[in-house]
């Protein structure tokens, strides 16, 4: 009797192996074939669209005879475990990934649903010269094809590599008319690849958000806005942005319909940070001082911003405002002896 896998690729659809990916990894070592991966989600509808796809007889005959397939769902511990150790961000659903038998990483790429894509994609996988591993190669050799960009911009995110992915979305934006802004081509750069809130194209985005979510989902231009500025505000790079920088997302982050109590929150200890770098210690403990006075949080934010402040603050007035908020932090811990044991470490420092 067929196994399924067997029954499945002898009805012409792609026979994505059963269990573990640790089980696919295996079958493809044995059956000398590189490691397909769809990273997808039961309730993401796009990758919904790929199953019957995936079960037509000329994409199941390319991809098992060229492939070894495996369904990761992203939601898993499985799948949280290995984009981890594979160091990945999934940007978009479903997400194609294509290894070696040693587990090295040869190409991946978000592609649109339809049976042509799929077919250029196994082709694209043969031929080394097109992979994502070569990217930075073709980038460097001059190649600045906007669709080559685009795919170099989204990789770039997949793999954290910032500075790559401002090389191709600056390139990429680089060669569209301001009348392409507001398009398909400058929407999606901004859904997909974008990761900087400076680049000129965002930079029109977020002062034309109405005039986008009349032209597309507005759902999806609010969370595109929220996606780029988190992506600013914890790249490397903002380290070294000054408090005005911080105070620019925040109202980024409230133009893309996050509420003033959530972006606050996510601004408040790097524009502190920012403030204290830059030798302004009065303006620090004072933004401080009015995020808690207008959210009253609970003792932990307390405590973390005082532990901040206290690296850099050394004048008394600093030092009374800081116990201030120790007391605070004190009323909201209960009986918490170890959390009440490091506020009296602080005290002590204070004096």
């Amino acid at each position: 009797m067929l196994s399924l896998a067997a029954a499945l690729a002898a009805a012409g659809q792609v026979s994505f192996v059963k269990g573990s990916l640790q089980s696919a990894l295996q079958a493809a070592r044995a059956a000398g074939k590189p490691l397909f991966v769809e990273v997808f989600s039961p309730a993401c509808h796009v990758c919904q669209g790929f199953v019957p796809l995936f079960n037509q007889p000329q994409v199941g005959q390319v991809y098992n005879r060229q492939f070894v397939s495996y369904r990761l769902d992203v939601n898993t511990p499985e799948a949280n475990a290995f984009l981890a150790r594979q160091k990945l961000l999934i940007p978009s659903l479903p997400y194609m990934l294509f290894y070696d038998t040693e587990l090295k990483l040869r190409h991946h790429q978000y592609i649109t649903a339809s049976v042509q894509s799929l077919l250029d994609l196994a082709a694209r996988v043969q031929n080394a010269g097109y992979r994502s591993e070569n990217y930075a190669t073709r980038f460097r050799q001059g190649l600045r094809d906007r669709s080559f960009l685009a795919d170099y911009a989204l990789a770039a995110m997949a793999q954290r590599d910032t500075a790559a992915n401002l090389q191709a979305v600056n390139a990429f934006v680089a060669q569209l008319k301001p009348a392409e802004y507001a398009g398909p081509l400058g929407f999606g750069m901004i859904e997909k690849g974008m990761m900087d809130t400076d680049n000129p194209l965002f930079v029109y985005f977020i002062q034309h958000l109405g005039a986008y979510r009349k032209k597309f989902d507005p759902r999806l231009v609010n969370q595109s806005a929220e996606r780029v500025v988190m992506s600013t505000l914890y790249a490397s790079r903002a380290r070294n942005f000054p408090a005005q920088k911080f105070a620019t997302l925040r109202q980024q982050l409230i133009a893309s319909g996050v509420t003033a109590r959530s972006a606050d929150s996510r601004v408040i200890l790097p524009e502190v940070q920012a403030l204290l770098r830059a030798g302004r210690e009065g303006e620090a403990l004072g933004r401080g001082q009015a995020y808690f006075n207008a959210y009253k949080p609970d003792a932990g934010e307390y405590l973390y911003l005082t532990k901040v402040c206290l690296e850099r603050s050394r004048s008394p007035m600093s030092k009374q405002i800081l116990s201030g908020w120790l007391t605070e932090a004190e009323k909201g811990l209960g009986n918490q002896p170890l959390r009440l044991a490091e506020i009296r470490q602080l005290r002590t420092r204070l004096r």
